[in-house]
């Protein structure tokens, strides 16, 4: 590529999630001081972003949706333009990205896509369960439980924990708190929180080792190892793959994925897998074409071999991660295209919290960049976790969005 400042150059960033906008803004920042080195833009279907937890806020009633979503249109950008449509496909031979009312021509892309619900992966889940990654159905949920007299409340993921690793424990946490905190005594009594996964050998050594003494101590029945099949919603029983069959009388699930459909269509993707990227620089192998987020397929080199998590605070050390190398691309000529033995280089760990009920949280450190010899770092369940939390999130809602004052 030329040096900043002789022709401009197109970098169009498709999905405007965590993973996305962090491009987004840390090259808006550079776009500041040097208007004229490129032009930046952001393509999503959706109008707006909600905030990380914000499903788990809304069913414990600490938050209204309105309250935890922030339109696009309140973007602090000025040297990046958003626009609001629905990629459809991607021609990467002639750099070509094609979306309902727009086709954009690259230099770089930067697919940061999220991924869709397959809703045919476990045969009547969706019309049985509750899904926690849907506002609606959440809300729905919030109201079920309200009118509930006591049974099973069985807590799934429809397929392996990769996408979202910590959601179901923290469903299963959340709803034992409530159970315990806000029912009747006699409901209490004959309410049962039950939580079901799937057997993920990459994540359950650091998942268990950081849930299963909480799981065990707020006496909820928790069944790894098992991944469902199929709902009899007749009967209101989930059959798994080691054939056990378990009740339930609400049921709540983190729905299937697969990467989104322009991918497929375009063969970038599967159903099945996401597009290659390497896990330090996030590149892939076609030439200036970074994958971040959902849809992309990291995997650090033995011997740990662990998939990269798909957590919030990953996708934006992803996001800077891309526009430092996308800065760089303007000063230099363009750098092959990622080997399978590169080297992961450096990068500043991790923080994920995940929060575990009575307004609590755990701090989970991720030391996978930097070859340190404890990857998971855990810490006690604490309020103080709570705060980081929804002080991170406070952080970059306030560097990318105009904060209107509370009513």
């Amino acid at each position: 590529m030329p040096n900043p400042g002789e022709h401009p150059r197109w970098v169009v960033i498709l999905g405007a999630g965590l993973a996305g906008l962090t491009v987004a803004s840390e090259l808006e920042k550079y776009l500041t001081a040097h208007p004229d080195a490129m032009h930046v833009v952001l393509v999503d279907h959706r109008h707006s972003l909600l905030f990380s937890t914000a499903n788990q806020f809304a069913l414990t009633r600490r938050a209204q949706p309105q309250q935890v979503t922030n339109p696009y249109t309140d973007l602090k950008f000025t040297n990046v333009f958003f626009i609001q449509d629905e990629v459809i496909s991607i021609n990467t031979d002639r750099r070509l990205v094609y979306s309902r009312g727009h086709r954009f021509r690259y230099d770089v892309l930067v697919v940061a896509m999220e991924a869709e619900f397959d809703f045919e992966k476990v045969a009547n889940l969706n019309k049985a369960a509750y899904n926690i990654s849907s506002m609606e159905s959440v809300l729905q949920l919030r109201d079920a439980l309200a009118d509930f007299g006591g049974g099973n409340i069985l807590v799934t993921a429809g397929t392996a924990l990769r996408s979202n690793p910590t959601a179901c424990y923290e469903y299963a946490l959340l709803l034992k708190t409530l159970v315990k905190t806000r029912m009747e005594e006699k409901v209490n009594e004959i309410t049962k929180v039950i939580l079901a996964v799937p057997e993920e050998p990459s994540y359950s050594a650091w998942q268990l080792s950081a849930f299963e003494d909480i799981i065990r101590d707020r006496d909820i029945q928790f069944l790894p190892g098992h991944k469902p099949m199929f709902v009899d919603y007749t009967r209101r029983g989930v059959i798994f793959s080691n054939g056990e069959k378990v009740k339930y009388d609400i049921l709540v699930a983190d729905l299937p994925t697969r990467p989104a459909q322009a991918l497929i269509e375009s063969k970038l993707a599967t159903e099945k897998q996401g597009i290659p990227s390497h896990p330090f620089t996030c590149r892939t192998d076609l030439p200036n074409v970074y994958c971040i987020g959902d849809c992309a397929e990291m995997f650090l080199p033995p011997p740990e071999s662990l998939d990269v998590p798909k957590a919030g605070p990953f996708f934006v050390s992803q996001g800077k991660a891309v526009a430092q190398d996308i800065l760089q691309l303007l000063a230099t000529n363009p750098p092959p295209p990622w080997r399978p033995d590169e080297g992961l280089g450096q990068r500043e760990a991790v923080a994920v919290y995940a929060e575990v009920g009575s307004s609590e949280a755990i701090e989970i450190v991720a030391n996978i960049f930097n070859n340190a010899k404890d990857i998971f770092e855990f810490s006690d369940p604490g309020k103080d976790n709570m705060k980081r939390l929804i002080g991170w999130w406070d952080d970059l809602v306030t560097e990318w969005f105009l904060v209107k004052d509370a009513p």
